[in-house]
């Protein structure tokens, strides 16, 4: 009111504290105009206050809950991000930061934080056409893609993406969660399994031919067949020692 009076100039939605004789404080939302006589010189003025108290414990309470979200969000080990319904990115984890090997801007990057994204074969895929636009655009989640991310030092990350929209109270849309899994790990383990198959075979495939050679060369010497049994045996149960000591040399 002192304002007010001093600048004769209206106050609105200013924030205050006021504290009762008990001790108490409350929260009030006031609005001020100045009266005028009627050759419009300043002789007073009116305050009009709204009790807000429970409106600020409860955006307090919102507020606690967020941030306990975030943190959450936060400790958790896998990389996850959020978008509004447009697509925008408005949060991240440092797990997705390191997974993708940059931070994006918040409100400005939009659909993914990976600098470049490509199907499995290496074939580019635009940002608006990636697994969080697909969701927001269907508004279902998606699930069973396989996609690879480049971080700006030209390094990729295969991750299996699981974008899911978000809705308010009502059901609307709002935005969407998505958590990208790095499977470099399970590739390099099938690769490596592939690796040990095509060796498995091809060395099945030498001892097959070894074993034919064999046959063929102690059918031609053997006199008879009890006699190429025998033979054939011999030699058979020499080769696996062979293999076995093969197995047992370090």
């Amino acid at each position: 009111m002192a304002e007010l009076l001093e600048t004769g100039r209206p106050i609105r939605n200013r924030e205050l504290v006021i504290e009762r004789p008990d001790g108490s404080r409350l929260t009030i939302l006031a609005n001020l105009d100045p009266l005028r006589d009627e050759a419009g010189r300043l002789v007073g003025g009116v305050n009009c206050f709204q009790d807000i108290t429970a409106r600020k414990a409860a955006e307090r309470r919102l507020q606690q809950r967020e941030q306990w979200y975030r943190d959450l969000l936060e400790a958790l080990p896998a990389a996850l991000y959020t978008t509004d319904a447009d697509g925008r990115i408005t949060f991240f984890n440092e797990a997705a930061a390191e997974l993708c090997g940059r931070r994006p801007f918040l409100g400005d990057d939009a659909w993914s934080i990976g600098s470049k994204l490509y199907w499995p074969d290496g074939k580019p895929i635009a940002q608006e056409e990636c697994p969080t636009a697909l969701a927001l655009k269907t508004d279902k989640p998606v699930r069973g893609t396989e996609k690879i991310v480049e971080r700006p030092d030209g390094t990729r990350i295969p991750v299996i993406p699981f974008p899911t929209p978000l809705h308010d109270e009502e059901g609307k849309l709002i935005g969407a969660v998505n958590m990208l899994v790095d499977i470099s790990e399970r590739k390099a383990a099938e690769e490596e399994k592939a690796l040990l198959l095509r060796e498995l075979a091809h060395r099945v495939n030498n001892t097959f031919a070894v074993i034919l050679a064999v046959a063929q060369q102690t059918l031609r010497t053997a006199p008879s067949s009890k006699a190429f049994v025998e033979t054939f045996s011999g030699r058979l149960q020499a080769l696996a020692q062979a293999h076995n000591l093969l197995l047992t040399k370090d």
